[in-house]
């Protein structure tokens, strides 16, 4: 009986560390995909940045050509 309530016990600390394990790994899924997401925002904003950039020197150059 008393091998038997150690085990139970033992058991039921296994399966809650793995139950803690996979909560982490939940977390850990949710904080990368919120940074893959707001590094995705950030490079968009950079591209569009550099394209006005780029329209922005286009047109001064126009203009000193007229």
């Amino acid at each position: 009986k008393e091998q038997q309530e150690r085990e139970e016990r033992w058991t039921a600390r296994r399966e809650a560390l793995e139950g803690a394990q996979r909560e982490l790994e939940r977390e850990w899924g949710a904080q990368w995909k919120e940074w893959a997401d707001a590094i995705g925002a950030l490079e968009a904003k950079q591209r569009e940045l550099r394209i006005r950039k780029r329209t922005l020197e286009q047109e001064r150059r126009d203009e000193m050509t007229q």
